[in-house]
């Protein structure tokens, strides 16, 4: 419920503060004292009408309509020289809301729950009486949101037909295409006649490969024999090869002995520095000895015999 209207700039009314009481409230006076100026203002904030500035005062300034709830919510409708000028404010929300065109916020249009067909003025018609079937049914559509309802059902009756449509279009498509496939009928006997020629003709290729190896193997030996009936003169005798053998054990055997011996000879090396090193330690320790021995004998003044 509305408990207050404040009018600013606004056709006849400067700055206008009206209290509102519960229940019907009459505004009474003599003809073009802002009577329906009131109402025009009530519009302009509830339906974003009219647009223009043909009812913004003469004397300048901004214009605003402002209405208190009576929760204490208040919801001004502003207009001013710049476009941002041109808002709504609510007084739940910091920022202004933008009013384009003829539209309502939403925030608005929530909150006050007050539509233009609340609103009717001196010289209208009885409400709904005198309208047409159709007029009327469209208030009532609207006022139970059945505008809604008649859209969703418009709107899937389309959708419908159009997907009926292309059911229809995509049914006679794959129709057509199913019976021109049914020329390639022959291609699953074609497939497994083609399955069986691959394996023919791998087992070609391998006998192929088989052959060709082959042919260089025949080639190779060929040329082999050639060789040998060209040089036979130049290699050795059977006899002479046995030689060679014979003689090639010979030399691994002295090898062995000769290894065998030089290892020997590397020990007797070993040896030999280490009976040096032992010789420089039994000298040293000589010395040591015959500086610690006294030339006489302590118990009978005899001299020490020198070892």
């Amino acid at each position: 419920m509305i408990s207050s209207i404040t009018i600013q700039n606004f056709e006849s009314h400067e700055h206008t503060d009206i209290e509102l009481s519960p229940g019907v409230n009459v505004f009474i006076g003599s003809t073009d004292n802002g009577k329906s100026g009131i109402i025009r203002a009530l519009k302009w904030l509830l339906a974003n009408r009219p647009l223009g500035d043909s009812f913004r005062s003469h004397w300048g300034g901004d214009t605003s309509v402002a209405l208190t709830l009576e929760n204490d919510f208040q919801v001004v409708r502003e207009k001013g020289k710049s476009a941002k000028d041109n808002c709504y404010r609510i007084s739940t929300t910091p920022n202004s809301l933008e009013a384009p065109g003829t539209t309502v916020p939403e925030p608005v249009a929530q909150l006050l729950n007050i539509d233009e067909i609340n609103t009717q003025y001196q010289l209208d018609r009885p409400f709904l009486l005198l309208n047409t079937p159709g007029e009327v049914a469209k208030y009532l559509n609207k006022i139970v949101n059945w505008e809604a309802i008649d859209r969703a059902q418009s709107y899937v009756k389309t959708k419908k037909n159009d997907l009926n449509r292309t059911i229809k279009s995509r049914t006679y498509d794959l129709e057509k295409k199913e019976e021109s496939l049914k020329k390639y009928d022959y291609i699953d006997d074609f497939e497994i006649d083609l399955k069986a020629l691959e394996k023919k003709n791998n087992f070609f290729i391998s006998l192929k490969d088989k052959y060709t190896s082959l042919f260089k193997s025949i080639q190779l030996i060929e040329s082999i024999q050639k060789d040998i009936e060209a040089n036979k003169k130049n290699y050795p005798s059977e006899k002479e090869i046995d030689s060679y053998i014979k003689k090639t054990e010979q030399l691994e055997k002295l090898n062995d002995s000769y290894e065998t011996l030089n290892s020997q000879v590397r020990k007797i090396e070993t040896l030999k520095i280490q009976l040096s090193d032992m010789r420089k330690k039994y000298s040293k320790k000589k010395e040591m000895l015959d500086k610690l021995t006294p030339e006489t004998c302590p118990l009978c003044n005899q001299k020490m015999p020198k070892k």
